[in-house]
C-alpha cells in the first residue's frame, strides 16, 4: 500500500539555532492520497522504462543515517553530493524532480537567488498542502557556508559582452547568500522513492553556482532540470538577468564548456501551453523525447552523441 506521509512533527536533529516559522497542518482525504500515489507511481514507471538505472543508496548517505550527530562535525562531502546529481537552477520551491527521479538520483542540488532561507525552511519542513517532502522525514540538516564551497578569493567568470557582464555583476549584489544541506529518510510503509536522499539548496544565480560547484571541481551533474526558468518565483518583477534556457545563454555556455563533460539528461518544461515544451530548449539534446512527466509539461531528453561517436 502506498502511504503519503508528512515530515517529522518536531525540529529535526542538527537544527539548533535555526529559525522555523509555524505552519498549519492540512489533512488529505483518502481519495486524494490514492490519486497522488498513483500519479507518482506512474512517474516512477516512466523513469524505469527509460533505463535510468535504479541504484543503491551511496555509502556516504548511509553513514549519515548511522550517526547524524557525527555528520554535523564532518566536512561537507561536496564531491559526493555533486557526483551523479540533479542540478535545478531557478528552481523556486518546486519538488517535481525529486518526486520522479529519487529512485535513480540520490543527490539534488537546487539554486535560486529569489528564495530566502526562512521561506525555504518553512516550505521544505512544512506539513501543509504543497509543503514538505511528502513521504519523507529529515534526519539531518545544517547551514552551509561559502568557505565550504569555493576557495578564498574565488571569483566567477563574467560574460565577455560588457552589457551582459554589468547585468550579471549587478544581479550578484542583489541577493543575500545562504546555503542549506539536508538528508531525508523515507517514512516506514512508503513503497516508492529512495530510502534516503540529499538536498543541497543554495541562494545563488544559476551560472555562478554552476561555476563554483561543478566547473571548479571538474564534475558534471547527471541531469540538468530547467523547468519554467526565468518565469516563476525567480523572475517576479523582472529580476532574472538572462533567460537561462535560451540556446545562446551565458548559463548554457558554462554548462557546455565544463571540462568534465555535459549533463547526460535534460529535464525541460514549464507551465502554460504544452506545445511550447514539445522540443528541448538546447540543440545538443534535440531528438526524440524520452518521457513526459505528468507535471509541469516536463519532458526528458538525452544528450546527442558527437558526430562519429557513440
Amino acid at each position: 500500500m502506498c502511504h503519503v506521509g508528512h515530515g517529522s512533527t518536531g525540529p529535526p536533529q542538527g537544527t539548533q539555532g535555526m529559525r522555523y516559522s509555524k505552519v498549519s497542518h492540512n489533512g488529505y482525504g483518502g481519495e486524494f492520497r490514492r490519486g497522488v500515489c498513483e500519479l507518482k507511481k506512474r512517474g516512477y514507471r516512466m523513469i524505469q522504462e527509460l533505463q535510468v538505472p535504479l541504484t543503491q543508496t551511496p555509502r556516504w548517505l548511509i553513514d549519515i543515517d548511522g550517526d547524524p550527530q557525527k555528520a554535523m562535525r564532518l566536512k561537507l562531502p561536496l564531491n559526493e553530493i555533486l557526483k551523479d546529481s540533479l542540478y535545478y537552477p531557478a528552481c523556486g520551491l518546486d519538488k517535481t524532480p525529486i518526486k520522479y527521479f529519487s529512485r535513480s538520483i540520490f543527490s539534488f542540488v537546487y539554486a535560486d537567488h529569489a528564495i530566502s532561507g526562512e521561506d525555504f525552511l518553512t516550505n521544505f519542513e512544512g506539513q501543509g498542502a504543497g509543503e514538505g517532502l511528502k513521504g519523507y522525514r529529515v534526519i539531518f540538516q545544517r547551514k552551509v557556508f561559502k568557505e565550504e564551497l569555493v576557495p578564498e578569493g574565488w571569483k566567477p567568470n563574467l560574460p565577455s559582452q560588457i552589457v551582459q557582464a554589468k547585468r550579471l555583476f549587478k544581479k550578484r549584489q542583489d541577493y543575500q547568500l545562504w546555503g542549506h544541506w539536508s538528508v531525508w529518510e523515507r517514512n516506514p510503509g512508503m513503497d516508492f522513492g529512495a530510502t534516503m536522499l540529499s538536498v543541497l539548496y543554495l541562494c545563488g544565480e544559476a551560472s555562478t553556482v554552476y561555476q563554483g560547484l561543478y566547473s571548479l571541481r571538474d564534475i558534471a551533474p547527471r541531469i540538468l532540470a530547467l523547468i519554467q526558468p526565468g518565469g516563476g518565483i525567480s523572475s517576479i518583477g523582472g529580476r532574472d538577468w538572462e533567460k537561462i534556457d535560451a540556446d545562446d545563454s551565458f548559463f548554457k555556455a558554462n554548462v557546455m564548456e565544463n571540462s568534465s563533460g555535459k549533463p547526460e539528461l535534460l529535464l525541460y518544461g514549464g507551465i502554460g501551453d504544452p506545445r511550447h515544451y514539445e522540443a528541448p530548449c538546447w540543440a545538443e539534446y534535440a531528438g526524440p523525447r524520452l518521457s513526459q512527466l505528468p507535471e509541469r509539461n516536463a519532458g526528458l531528453w538525452k544528450l546527442r552523441p558527437k558526430a562519429g561517436g557513440d
